[in-house]
């Protein structure tokens, strides 16, 4: 069926890569949201203790944790109830880092998986982004 769909667009650039986020709005109600990044990964060499601080992108490549994230609610409950997500819970650590002496500030950043309606609630605290 042919279908018109109202496509809002914004670009943000951050250091160095442009983020694009699309709606779509479709005549039929239904509703797509895209987001593209572009730009350079900014990596480092992956090691296990290193893990918290990013995500293994090749074998020995970490992309570090940077600040942008998108945030979108979703039903969970379409497909039933028996459904569960994760959580990046993100926090400041003080870290002893190989290559530099000292203490020094880092984000690291947790994984929680969330089972049940309840263990989902959440307030907002934008001191504490998820």
């Amino acid at each position: 069926m042919a279908d018109s769909a109202l496509v809002v667009r914004s670009i943000h650039t951050v250091d160095n890569y442009d983020a694009v986020v699309e709606f779509r709005f479709h005549q039929n109600g239904a509703l797509a949201v895209s987001v593209y990044n572009s730009g350079y990964l900014l990596a480092e060499f992956f090691s296990t203790e290193d893990a918290p601080y990013g995500f293994k992108v090749a074998e020995n490549i970490t992309g570090s944790l940077t600040f942008n994230a998108a945030h979108f609610k979703v039903d969970l409950d379409v497909g039933g109830v028996n459904n569960s997500y994760q959580t990046l819970d993100i926090q400041q650590v003080d870290a002893r880092l190989r290559s530099t002496p000292g203490v020094l500030g880092q984000t690291k950043f947790s994984r929680n998986v969330r089972r049940t309606e309840l263990e989902s609630v959440y307030s907002e605290d934008f001191e504490m982004p998820r």
